[in-house]
């Protein structure tokens, strides 16, 4: 199984990472035959890296967009471990693709997967936000980020706090939001109260949590086509708003 992996990925970068109209049907089969095989076996980049030769955010954009397709399919098994070993394989071939481990939280958190409890998603997803956060931190070259970047580290903050219920680690994450650049203002407002407040046991410090998540999921919503996702993101939005 893993050789066709290796071949079908090794026919794609023979096309030297171009699309042509009469290559695109040819390509899209080998990759969604690629995908079904790493449901059963995961695949690590480093094997498949030397037949990239060179193209491995252009084949990090195709396998993404894949898994995107696949995100909204209901009846596919191993929904939840095919998410997360492909998004794993995608920020693995490319870095610094910050657009997918943000979507990688709702797409792996919120699937319809029947192979992964719920706290083993948000674990996987932690996973994937972990390793994104990491490079940034050791990123020494300096780049342009994507623009809703700074939620790499909002969204580890909300999935320890209030999914995870590690409110000492999402305090951590929380503090390092506030170092983040171009972070929205008001973001930045409530993240300093619930910092300052951390340790006094207040009333305050409850409603700045409560408007934190809130605008977590609500960024989520934004950040999926997905309507299953956004069910499932419209539930938690009401009970925060009910409570």
């Amino acid at each position: 199984m893993f050789k066709t992996i290796v071949l079908g990925i090794f026919l794609l970068a023979a096309a030297g990472g171009i699309l042509f109209s009469q290559q695109s049907l040819s390509m899209e089969q080998a990759i969604f035959e690629a995908n079904l095989i790493q449901v059963k076996k995961p695949v690590n980049s480093k094997f498949i890296r030397p037949f990239l030769f060179g193209h491995e955010a252009f084949y990090a954009d195709l396998f993404w967009i894949d898994s995107i397709r696949w995100s909204v399919e209901r009846g596919m098994p191993g929904l939840g471990t095919y998410l997360y070993k492909t998004l794993d394989m995608v920020t693995d071939l490319d870095p610094r693709f910050e657009q997918a481990y943000v979507w990688s939280s709702s797409a792996i958190t919120f699937s319809v997967s029947s192979d992964m409890s719920y706290k083993e998603r948000v674990l996987a997803a932690n996973e994937i936000l972990q390793k994104g956060w990491n490079y940034i931190q050791n990123d020494t070259e300096g780049w342009k980020h994507f623009s809703h970047y700074w939620m790499i580290p909002q969204l580890l903050a909300f999935n320890y706090g209030f999914e995870l219920k590690d409110k000492e680690k999402a305090l951590e994450y929380n503090q390092a939001l506030m170092s983040v650049p171009d972070l929205p203002p008001h973001m930045k407002t409530w993240v300093a109260g619930l910092y300052r407040e951390s340790n006094q046991k207040e009333k305050g410090l409850g409603f700045l949590e409560q408007l934190l998540a809130v605008e977590t999921l609500q960024a989520q919503m934004r950040m999926t086509d997905d309507e299953e996702v956004k069910t499932r993101l419209r539930g938690k939005l009401l009970a925060f708003y009910k409570s």
